[in-house]
């Protein structure tokens, strides 16, 4: 696994969280991007019926709007992100 479903999960809550903190954003969205600078990243939602709710994890949002995974290419940028 990498680093990126992580910082990706953190970019997200900080979204919802605290939009207007642009400086936190930005470093945030940073993060996630380095982890994708050299090697494309995949967030699988993970198994179905799991009893992680939806609004603790990633993968539990994931599951909650049906998305089957999350990818990032190789070398995208923050504001991609």
């Amino acid at each position: 696994m990498t680093a990126f479903p992580a910082a990706f999960e953190r970019l997200l809550v900080l979204l919802h969280d605290d939009p207007d903190d642009q400086s936190v954003l930005d470093e945030a969205a940073a993060t996630a991007a380095a982890a994708v600078a050299r090697k494309r990243a995949r967030v699988d939602a993970g198994v179905e019926g799991s009893q992680i709710s939806a609004r603790m994890t990633l993968r539990g949002r994931m599951r909650a709007r049906a998305a089957d995974w999350i990818e990032a290419d190789a070398g995208a940028s923050a504001g991609d992100l």
